[in-house]
């Protein structure tokens, strides 16, 4: 009789989020530094860093979508048994990333000036940030190499390696930040800019690391990487298998975006403190997201190899793990929102205005720790189209929601953060609802007809 599988334990869940958490803190940790160092600057550069590193982190989820398709995939052809087969998917992912980040990049450039005075209407906000989206963009080929990197060995269970590229990027990004935005150690004072070249060199870095290390001795002919030109047909099941991935994250981050452009209607102060709230809110969301990172490649594995009935416990694990990584830091920040604030702003006025928004973003973290991983496992179980419409019906309602409490209600920044709560009740609704209505019961279906030979 064979051995009975078991789900992964909760040591072998977090084995495998611990390196993403890694990867994805070097991601946030661009974001996060550069708003700590330019919070420094003043009021108008914090405002002009959030709008913009919004932007920036929004054309990056191009990469980051495209890569999770990979991830997924690759998970997939392992659980099968077909190792060689995850060289074509890599190298096809690898040309598409670069196609992407190259005309994003000059597209960005052109509009950079409009989008700008477009989207502020202060001059002493527009200009900046128009400077720091103008160079920012020359990280775009390098942020997409790292995400399809990572995205590869991530899918293999070997992101490890993520970790080294992980303290090269956050180093680099900090002592840059430190030299060109403050002009230390005898580097020339370049302000928000230095903050743009800082993200760009540290983009390098990590991706450099991931790509020498391709050439450690067996990794290439073991997975057929590097070895092939263009392919229509890969390519096409890549971009197809990925567009719904892609248009979620970019609908997620975009929904990000207008909520910030609503909020600036409330004024410079409002936009600073809420960029201060979204850094706070981005450190405590890692671990969940590196979670979620875990259950694709974990549910994506057990589907190819035909075990469905493992899936519902390992999410449910991976459910509570996420609120037992949440919940210290949310408490921390009930207690102690003036303190944390100050991490990333030295104007009073600013981190007394976080008391009101504590108690809302602690909610907030409560309800993400949970749909997040509901939500995410869709995506893991091949339910990416499924995943792009709920996350649709949650950024509509959310917005909605945004609208009215700035336009009709006017009520205070507290109460517009609130419509963050909105999002995550409908988004986590739909996903736990998907779950247990449709997707377990057909699972448990094919687990049956697996089991006796037919059909599978």
């Amino acid at each position: 009789m064979p051995r009975r599988r078991r789900p992964a334990s909760y040591r072998a869940i977090l084995d495998i989020a611990a390196p993403i958490m890694l990867g994805s803190l070097a991601q946030s940790a661009i974001y996060l530094t550069d708003s700590v160092f330019v919070g420094r600057l003043g009021e108008a550069p914090l405002a002009a860093i959030g709008l913009g590193g919004l932007l920036f982190y929004l054309l990056t989820t191009v990469g980051a979508g495209l890569a999770v398709g990979l991830q997924i995939l690759t998970a997939r052809r392992i659980g099968q048994g077909r190792r060689r087969a995850v060289g074509r998917l890599f190298d096809n992912a690898l040309y598409l990333s670069l196609g992407l980040a190259t005309a994003l990049g000059g597209l960005t450039y052109a509009v950079a000036p409009a989008l700008a005075r477009l989207l502020v209407a202060e001059e002493a906000v527009a200009r900046p940030m128009q400077l720091y989206l103008q160079t920012v963009v020359w990280a775009l080929p390098a942020s997409f190499t790292w995400h399809c990197l990572s995205g590869f060995y991530t899918g293999i269970g070997r992101t490890r390696i993520i970790t080294l590229s992980t303290a090269l990027m956050t180093g680099a990004n900090v002592f840059f930040n430190y030299a060109w935005v403050w002009g230390g150690a005898g580097f020339p004072l370049l302000g928000i800019v230095g903050a743009a070249w800082a993200a760009v060199v540290s983009e390098m870095l990590g991706a450099l690391v991931l790509l020498l290390t391709l050439w450690r001795p067996g990794l290439r002919p073991r997975y057929a990487l590097l070895r092939h030109g263009p392919l229509r047909l890969s390519m096409r099941r890549l971009l197809l298998f990925s567009a719904p991935i892609v248009g979620k994250q970019l609908v997620e981050t975009a929904g990000w975006f207008v909520f910030f452009v609503l909020i600036g209607r409330l004024g410079t102060q409002a936009l600073a403190v809420s960029n201060i709230l979204r850094s706070v809110y981005t450190v405590v969301s890692l671990p969940s997201l590196a979670l979620a990172s875990a259950i694709y490649t974990l549910t994506s594995r057990y589907l190819g190899q035909r075990r469905p009935e493992l899936l519902a416990p390992v999410v449910g694990r991976t459910v509570l793990l996420s609120l037992l990584v949440t919940l210290p830091a949310a408490l921390a920040i009930g207690l102690l929102p003036v303190h944390i604030g100050g991490l990333f702003s030295s104007e009073a006025v600013l981190n007394e205005a976080l008391v009101p928004l504590a108690p809302v973003l602690v909610m907030i973290l409560v309800l993400f720790a949970v749909s997040n991983i509901l939500y995410n496992s869709i995506i893991g179980l091949g339910g990416a189209a499924q995943a792009f419409q709920m996350e649709v019906v949650a950024i509509g309602a959310y917005l909605a929601a945004a609208y009215a409490a700035v336009e009709l209600l006017k009520l205070p920044l507290a109460g517009v953060w609130a419509a963050e709560l909105v999002y995550w009740v409908v988004l986590g609704g739909l996903a736990g609802g998907f779950l247990l209505v449709r997707r377990w019961r057909r699972l448990r279906q094919e687990a049956h007809i697996s089991r006796f030979g037919v059909g599978i």
